[in-house]
């Protein structure tokens, strides 16, 4: 359907939550052998290849839970010589580099989900498996901490200290790589870049100054206002999408020392994807609301000729989604729909009203199953649904009433 390919991986993991743990570690989450078998699969159907080692074990880095897991891709991924690593908690695993610098040469081994994600313990155990045995990284970044320094009681030297053997760690195990040293981002609301990340950025750029192969990159100043983190980048305290295209202006210059082909992701492009993003999803909802409508001859149903003009406004709605449409087109069509929508809800077809004379007496599905109807549970208690479409208390009639609605009246009760 629709040029749909279905790809079957229930034989190659059924057994997933047993045998010796290559597969998961929790019965949930799948380690780099899992993905392995997985890439394997749509590599097939995309004219490409795995870059997983066909021989390559998980590798955990004494890491436990969702950490080992991570470590595991970490390890049995490639790094190339000249390849830009993004090394680093939840602010670097919450965009996917490559796109956002325009360059399969920068690749991510973010270490944990979230905010503020992984500490600098966690991403330092990682390295041997992130970098021994590998190509040359041209260069490599670091952005961790957010989680050691706004913990209770942290004592920012002491982190500092953690933070430098890291870096001298990584220098270590590729000596030829050039390293930056990315300062803290704002985080949550003036008091605590005041009392934490402001102080402890402080003591990353002297830690890069004191360090011939290291720089710091100033990543604090071009997202905060007022020294707190600037309301256009940030959503309490994740970056959004511009946020991270402003974070992309300030890498790029400094990646393209590395890799010419490094592009940023700009504020302005950002902006500009985004309100096509709200023009699309607004013509997505109304196309949405259009094909509920429920057309027919029945009570609460549209005939198929009343219902004309918005089932021909769905096809041209859809066509214009499937093409490259200006923000204009798109917002003009989403107006048309709407309005088509509305107008046609003074079209329903409407119950036969009960008079004196003749009671006709309706039942009313469940919208969440139309085996189920709408049942009184007495005077003043509201209503529920049942399976047992016999009750009286099942049963409604519709009363016109002088101003042209009705009452709706339960046979029971």
């Amino acid at each position: 359907l629709y040029g749909a390919v279905y790809i079957d991986l229930w034989d190659d993991f059924v057994k997933i939550g047993e045998g010796d743990g290559a597969y998961t570690n929790d019965k949930v989450h799948l380690t780099a052998q899992a993905y392995r078998i997985w890439c394997k699969k749509i590599a097939a159907e995309v004219n490409a290849t795995c870059t997983y080692d066909d021989k390559a074990v998980n590798n955990f880095c004494g890491q436990s839970g969702v950490h080992a897991l991570r470590a595991s891709y970490f390890a049995m991924s490639p790094v190339n010589d000249g390849d830009i690593l993004m090394v680093g908690d939840g602010t670097i695993c919450g965009m996917e580099w490559h796109e956002l610098m325009h360059s399969d040469k920068v690749k991510s081994r973010g270490t944990g989900w979230g905010v503020p994600g992984a500490n600098i313990s966690t991403n330092a155990g990682m390295l041997e498996g992130m970098l021994q045995g590998k190509g040359k990284p041209a260069q490599i970044y670091f952005y961790t901490g957010t989680a050691d320094v706004t913990a209770t009681g942290a004592d920012l030297e002491a982190i500092a200290t953690s933070y430098k053997a890291m870096v001298e760690k990584a220098h270590t195990l590729c000596p030829e790589a050039k390293i930056y040293v990315m300062s803290l981002l704002p985080y949550s609301n003036k008091a605590t870049c005041d009392a934490s990340i402001v102080p402890f950025n402080e003591k990353l750029q002297t830690l890069a100054n004191e360090l011939d192969y290291a720089t710091y990159v100033d990543c604090f100043t071009p997202l905060a206002k007022e020294g707190a983190p600037k309301a256009d980048y940030f959503t309490g305290v994740y970056l959004y999408g511009l946020g991270y295209a402003k974070l992309s202006e300030t890498l790029a210059p400094l990646m393209k020392e590395a890799d010419s082909k490094v592009t940023a992701t700009t504020e302005a492009e950002a902006k500009t994807l985004r309100e096509s993003l709200v023009a699309r999803n607004a013509l997505a909802a109304a196309l949405t609301t259009a094909e509920k409508l429920s057309i027919g001859t029945g009570v609460g149903q549209f005939t198929a000729e009343n219902a004309k003009a918005v089932t021909e406004l769905i096809e041209a709605g859809y066509k214009l989604l499937a093409g490259t449409p200006t923000n204009e087109e798109l917002n003009t069509q989403t107006t048309t729909l709407t309005a088509a929508i509305a107008a046609l809800g003074e079209k329903l077809n409407m119950p036969t009203a009960s008079t004196t004379s003749k009671e006709v007496w309706y039942q009313m599905s469940s919208l969440r199953s139309a085996d189920r109807v709408v049942t009184s549970n007495g005077v003043g208690q509201g209503v529920t649904t049942s399976e047992n479409q016999q009750y009286a208390e099942s049963m409604w009639k519709f009363v016109s009433r002088t101003d042209g609605s009705y009452d709706i009246v339960n046979r029971g009760d």
